[in-house]
Parts: structure tokens; C-alpha cells; sequence
């Protein structure tokens, strides 16, 4: 089988490196984020994978008490829970990515709900009302963080308004809410960041632009959300839809193309654009999140996205998420990066590697191929994306050992090199190559781990390299070496002058 042959010339003209991959990670909601070992799993993150910031659903929920009666049947607000979460998101390095939702019981116009943990989806029944407790909390946080740490932070009003599962509304009712969570947010202080409509899909971006834009409404960011298939309504828990990958490269190209160009052709063309969720799929039940086909998937998405959008927030950090209630097995298909035992999946390092690229992208003529450079150091990624034969839906296909195909080897040539020495690691992803789930299947897939098959299972995927030594670099500055490739394999390569 011939070689494939990768060139990639250090001499070239460069641009700079976009990090809109790892910029924020998406996490449930508020109150699993006090917990001990999703912090543990956040901190783990935000360390290897450089996240800026976290976003996540109910924080205005009622197990945060934030609107509540006292004893004398007064509402009462209460932000204790609160700056608990906070303090330890600070303190762990990263920035909250601030999602005003659900509406408290006390505040909501009806019952109607979402998830195991019931989150409340109606309008609030006074406007007036949600405006006041938006405002104090941004005084709050002004008081307790500092004026110059909040206007670092970004501000979103709600989650997927247009999802009837989300929000028991019309459009014209969410930009009403939208109006007066925006004046709260600017009020406060003029230079934080707010924006929306974080809808399910590219949509409502140009209508709220122009709404914005007529009745002089603050707007400084567009949010949406996808995933990459196209069964169901978007919101499945128990992994009961039959979900199946859409086999479509152009999926989510032409989703963040479609927004950018209604930004950039509207009245408010200098808007950021943040995609504050997308995955594989919409359900935390579904086996391909555990897959190393998933990294695959993402880094192809992410390398071909990324320099149009101003972050792309992964869905979700962690299996400690209970939408569907609380974990009972080690690997179901969660969302997670991180199972709930802390054990990293495949895609964990994709976003690990993107972290770990350099300031400069070299332009290179081959698909699969990022290149990155610094001064004294050359990281690049090297990957394949092929859609797999699937026959049967994500929840059956991806709970099975799937062995990948053989592919030509990648033959690597970089030129323009300083000579000397230099020290070179290549990490592989791929099948049974960091990857927890195949692990995990050879266990025989128990329910519960012990602390033994836990240890063993980390040492299983945890992204050592599998070539390290030192090499030199002649006067001719060029420097190659062969690797082999399946489908849907990824490599990091590293060489840094030593």
C-alpha cells in the first residue's frame, strides 16, 4: 500500500492559531457543579484542555434557592449556592459562561417542566420582577468578583427558546424576555457582555438581530446550538430515539455559515458568534460519545469551523449530568469528556491536543492535517474522519468492538527546521489507542467498576505517547518519519528543540 506524504513547510507564511475550540465547555447545571468530583473532573479539564469558560443550565433553579419565601411567606432572594459555585469555578482557573435559567417556582406563570430535576420552562409571570433579581445578582457578583472580572464573563438569555421541551413561549415572548434580562445586564455595568438567543439549531439569529437593532436593545453576541443528526426533536434523555450519525461533512459548515452570514449581511455585522453547545448527538444516552470514532468526528468538525466562530462549546465535561436522573453505569453514552469515575474518553484528547497547539498554523495542502509552530517547537495533528457502516441505530452500533480499516501510512515531511536536536512524542487516539470504552468492553462491561478495574482503565487511556525519543535535525532542516493510519485514527506529534 503506498505512503500518503504530508508535507509541511515551516517556511511558509503563517496565521495565527485559533483556540475557539477549548475557549468553553459545557457542563448539566449549577448544582452538580458543587459537587466534590465534578469539580475534581473540571479542574482536570480546564488544566489540560486550557477551557476559559463553563456554561450550564439552572442556575436560577429552585435547588439553588435563589427566589424563595422565608418564614414570613416574603420572597427572598438568596445567592449563597450561588457563590459557592462560582468561588470554585474561579478557583479552579475558568469563567462562568452565564445562562439565566430556568424561572423559580415563586417568579414562574405556570408548572411545566424539564428533566429528572424539573426545571422550570414557563415565562416568569412579572417581568418586572425577573429584571429585579437579574439586576441584583449582576450587583452581586460586581460586589463579591470585581467590575473587572464580571465584564470578562458572557451573559445568555436562557436555553433554546424555540424548543417547545424548553420553553413554554412564542419567539415574540423570548424577546421580551430577552429586553428586559439584556437592560438588567447592561444597567449593571455597560461593558458586560450579553447576548442569545442560544436556540436549538442556527435559527432566530437574524430575527433577533433586527429586533434588537429597531427597539435599541443591547445585543454583543449571537448563541446557537447543533449535532450532528437529524432524528427526533432534539431532546431525548433515556436514549429512546433511534439516532443515527448524519453522514454529511457540510452538516456543520453550512450550519455556522448559514449564522455568520446573517450576522455579517445585518445591521450588527461586528457581532461574536458562540455555538454554546454542539456534539455528535443531542442525547446523553447515546454510545458514540464514548467512542473513539466521536474524536475523530469533532476534530474534523473543529478544524474546519473553528477560524468562523468565536467558541465552540462542547456538550458536555462530564458524565456526572442528570438530566435523565443520576448515573448507573460507568459508560451509557453520556455526554461527558470524562466518565463518571473520572476516566477520560477519546475526545477528552482532542481537545487536550488542541490546547497543546502553537501560536502559528502552517499552511499544509493535505486533509487531516493541522499544523502549528513556535519558536523552538512544531505540534501538529494528523487525523482521519470516516463515516463508519452503520446499519443499526447509535445505541446498538457503538456499544460494539469496532475494528477500524487499514489506510495508506502517513508519510510526514517537515522542512525549514532549525538543525540540532530535538525531542519528538506522537500520542495516538483511535481504536484500542486511548481509548476507554474498548477497555472497558474487554471487562465485559459491568455496572459497577471497582477501584482496581478503575486504575486499570485510566492506565489504559491516559494519553502517553506512543513514539518518544530524540532526534536530530541536519543543516538541510528537514525531518520525516512514517506513521501508521487506520480509519479514524488521530495523532499528535510533537518536536521540540532540546
Amino acid at each position: 500500500m503506498p505512503k500518503n506524504t504530508v508535507n509541511v513547510n515551516l517556511s511558509a507564511p503563517t496565521t495565527p492559531t485559533t483556540r475557539s475550540g477549548v475557549r468553553c465547555i459545557g457542563a448539566g447545571r449549577a448544582n452538580e457543579v458543587l459537587r466534590a468530583d465534578l469539580q475534581d473532573h473540571l479542574a482536570l479539564a480546564t488544566s489540560a484542555c486550557g477551557f476559559e469558560y463553563i456554561r450550564f443550565h439552572g442556575l436560577l433553579h429552585d435547588d439553588m434557592g435563589v427566589y424563595m419565601n422565608d418564614r414570613t411567606g416574603t420572597p427572598l432572594m438568596s445567592f449563597n449556592y450561588i457563590d459557592a459555585c462560582y468561588d470554585a469555578l474561579l478557583d479552579i482557573g475558568i469563567r462562568p459562561f452565564v445562562e439565566f435559567s430556568f424561572t423559580p417556582l415563586l417568579l414562574a406563570r405556570g408548572d411545566k417542566s424539564v428533566f429528572w430535576w424539573k426545571g422550570n420552562v414557563t415565562l416568569p409571570n412579572d417581568l418586572s420582577k425577573w429584571k429585579e433579581l437579574i439586576g441584583a445578582l449582576m450587583h452581586h457578583w460586581i460586589r463579591r468578583y470585581g467590575r473587572h472580572e464580571v465584564r470578562q464573563w458572557y451573559f445568555e438569555c436562557w436555553n433554546e427558546p424555540n424548543h417547545r421541551n424548553f420553553f413554554d413561549g412564542s419567539m415574540e415572548e423570548y424577546f421580551s424576555l430577552y429586553d428586559v434580562t439584556a437592560h438588567a445586564v447592561k444597567e449593571a455595568d455597560s461593558e458586560c457582555r450579553v447576548g442569545g438567543p442560544a436556540t436549538a439549531g442556527p435559527n432566530w439569529a437574524a430575527e433577533l438581530i433586527n429586533y434588537c437593532h429597531t427597539h435599541t436593545i443591547p445585543l454583543d453576541f449571537i448563541s446557537c446550538h447543533h449535532y450532528g443528526v437529524s432524528q427526533g426533536d432534539g431532546l431525548d434523555e433515556f436514549g429512546r430515539n433511534e439516532i443515527f450519525v448524519l453522514q454529511d461533512k457540510e452538516n456543520f459548515p453550512n450550519a455556522v455559515s448559514k449564522v455568520k452570514s446573517e450576522i455579517e449581511n445585518s445591521p450588527m455585522p461586528e457581532l461574536e458568534l458562540h455555538f454554546t453547545e454542539w456534539n455528535t448527538s443531542y442525547s446523553p444516552r447515546d454510545n458514540i460519545h464514548d467512542s473513539y470514532y466521536n474524536a475523530a468526528y469533532i476534530l474534523d468538525v473543529l478544524a474546519r469551523v473553528s477560524s468562523s466562530v468565536d467558541s465552540m462549546s462542547y456538550w458536555a465535561l462530564s458524565d456526572i449530568f442528570e438530566e435523565p436522573g443520576p448515573v448507573q453505569t460507568p459508560f451509557h453514552g453520556g455526554f461527558g469528556l470524562i466518565n463518571a469515575q473520572g476516566l477520560r474518553k477519546p475526545t477528552f484528547f482532542v481537545h487536550q491536543f488542541l490546547n497543546r497547539l502553537l501560536p502559528e498554523t502552517v499552511p499544509c495542502d493535505n486533509n487531516g492535517v493541522w499544523a502549528t509552530k513556535s519558536e523552538d517547537r512544531v505540534a501538529l495533528l494528523l487525523w482521519d474522519h470516516t463515516f463508519m457502516a452503520q446499519k443499526v441505530s447509535n445505541q446498538k452500533f457503538f456499544t460494539q468492538d469496532l475494528p477500524p480499516s487499514k489506510l495508506p501510512d502517513a508519510q510526514l515531511l517537515i522542512s525549514g527546521l532549525g538543525s540540532g536536536g530535538y525531542t519528538f512524542n506522537a500520542v495516538r487516539v483511535g481504536y484500542r489507542s486511548n481509548d476507554v470504552f474498548a477497555a472497558y468492553y474487554d471487562l465485559g462491561r459491568p455496572n459497577h467498576l471497582t477501584r482496581e478495574d478503575t486504575a486499570a482503565l485510566d492506565a489504559a487511556a491516559n494519553g502517553a505517547p506512543l513514539m518518544h525519543e530524540r532526534v536530530v535535525v541536519g543543516g538541510e532542516g528537514v525531518w520525516e518519519r512514517t506513521l501508521p493510519m487506520r480509519t479514524n485514527d488521530i495523532w499528535f506529534v510533537e518536536l521540540v528543540r532540546s
